[in-house]
């Protein structure tokens, strides 16, 4: 049976959808190989997850069922194993490569508008269900070295954070540790590294390396604000060299084993690349030449050189009405999209790191926001929901909205899902700001059962991490009870930080 791709309606975002399915399928193909060489790297897993998940989001986006179905298996063992409740042993870890293969395979079909092998889809599918529903393995229990944290210049303060040990969720309390601690100052390092921070994070100790002048009383007190905290210890400068830290084993032999170094690429368009080219030759010949029409050519080159670096947010844009057509017949709504800013220009780091955060709050916004056609009405609201994507540009800076007229965040339902979590004590309301920022935790979600839409907990943490941990921006939420939200996303104009 032919594939039903229907992105080939714009052969444009067909084109960018095989690109970065590529990208992913490469990360993918990395991952394992990185895995065979260290079975037990956390990190490794995390980075294999997010690679199987948004190679799933770009299938379902370009109407591949059977692929999507195949990705998202893959994606449950894989979650297995990054919670900690399996571990990939070689025979998994061959099965995960039939699928990196067959899934390359599928999409070079569909890349020439073949069609779909759906009995191999299925049948490696089924073995993914079945190799999960075999027992399951725990993971082992890594080994801990103990590790001298040394000296630290004197702006520096090392504070070791130890959570008690009925803590249901020491990753979680980690993660909002280091983000009571990102108003303080700048997060230099962490044991374990932040990448290793999940959930279920192994151990109930944490090393937080802060560059800060706060005063001591001061950063305990934010730590302990946390909560499930039991004791912290305070140490800057040279006083750091008496602290020990129980650092996992493998990620001390990471560390040893120094940096590892990442390369970026972009996409130019060769008519853009040949004009640059043409004008460094006019513009070599123009000096040795001494002629006035240097100026003319500098000018050139710049807007020239601008462009290279742009492109219209369209390419961001362009791919949100079929994502809230295939979101709406999953969940069965009705929702009107008005989209905004597809003339602004961005820089080329930030589409792609925009895709992911996009296709989760558009999801987030459908599936959670908007109520059901029947529920509406019975609200006094039209049956279609609303659902306004605007994308702004000012001096310094990029505006990213989702805005939907559903019934708001339901506050009472998020604080029960965060004291069930361990994330709240019984006694503790915090103040709403502080509770929705809960909704970014990894693995916190409010959904009752896991489905293609929800139920990971992957969702708004991808959201956090493109837009403020990489590329130095800022989210917000703003929502009022049956009225609506809004996710705004704040990013720096010229794209991704060094």
């Amino acid at each position: 049976m032919a594939a039903q791709h229907t992105e080939h309606e714009d052969p444009r975002l067909f084109a960018l959808f095989l690109d970065e399915a590529r990208t992913h399928l490469d990360q993918f193909a990395a991952g394992l190989a990185a895995l065979a060489h260290d079975p037990g790297s956390a990190d490794v897993v995390q980075e294999l997850f997010r690679a199987v998940h948004s190679l799933k989001g770009g299938c379902a986006f370009a109407g591949l069922p059977a692929l999507t179905t195949l990705l998202h298996r893959a994606e449950d063992l894989l979650g297995d194993a990054r919670d900690g409740t399996r571990t990939l042993t070689p025979a998994l870890q061959t099965l995960l490569a039939h699928v990196q293969a067959l899934a390359g395979i599928q999409l070079a079909a569909v890349a020439v508008d073949g069609p779909l092998n759906e009995p191999a889809l299925v049948a490696l599918t089924d073995a993914l269900v079945t190799a999960r529903g075999a027992a399951v393995e725990t993971a082992p229990e890594d080994t801990r070295r103990r590790t001298p944290l040394g000296a630290l210049p004197e702006a520096q303060v090392a504070l070791l954070v130890n959570f008690r040990e009925d803590c249901a969720m020491p990753g979680v309390r980690a993660f909002l540790v280091l983000r009571a601690l990102d108003g303080l100052g700048r997060v230099v390092d962490t044991v374990p590294a932040r990448a290793l921070i999940t959930g279920k994070m192994l151990g109930h100790r944490l090393l937080v390396v802060l560059e800060a002048d706060a005063e001591r009383d001061l950063l305990t007190a934010a730590i302990k604000g946390v909560g499930e905290v039991a004791w912290v210890r305070v140490a800057r400068g040279p006083l750091a060299a008496g602290m020990w830290v129980d650092m996992p084993a493998r990620e001390a032999a990471a560390r040893a084993a120094g940096p590892h170094e990442e390369h970026t690429f972009v996409r130019v368009d060769t008519e853009q690349l040949n004009a640059l080219t043409a004008l460094t030759t006019r513009i070599a010949t123009a000096v040795a030449a001494a002629v006035p029409a240097l100026v003319d050519d500098m000018t050139a080159l710049r807007t020239a050189v601008a462009a290279l670096h742009t492109v219209p947010a369209a390419e961001v844009l362009g791919r949100i009405p079929r994502l809230v057509q295939d979101t709406c017949l999953a969940v069965h709504k009705e929702v009107e999209l008005l989209l905004e800013g597809e003339d602004v220009p961005l820089h080329r780091s930030l589409p792609p790191l925009l895709a992911d955060p996009l296709l989760h709050l558009v999801r987030n916004a459908i599936d959670h926001g908007l109520e059901a056609p029947d529920v509406r009405m019975a609200a006094g609201k039209t049956a279609c929901g609303t659902l306004h994507l605007a994308i702004r540009a000012t001096a310094d800076t990029v505006q990213v909205s989702v805005r939907d007229d559903g019934a708001g965040i339901d506050a009472a339902r998020v604080l029960a899902r965060a004291r069930a979590a361990g994330l709240v004590a019984a006694d503790e309301t915090p103040a709403e700001t502080a509770l929705y920022r809960l909704l970014f935790a990894p693995g916190f979600s409010t959904a009752d059962a896991v489905t293609e839409l929800s139920g990971r907990g992957v969702g708004l943490d991808v959201v956090l991490r493109n837009i403020e941990e990489v590329l130095g921006g800022q989210v917000t939420i703003v929502t009022v009870p049956g009225e609506g939200t809004t996710f705004t996303l704040i990013m720096p104009r010229d794209g991704a930080r060094d």
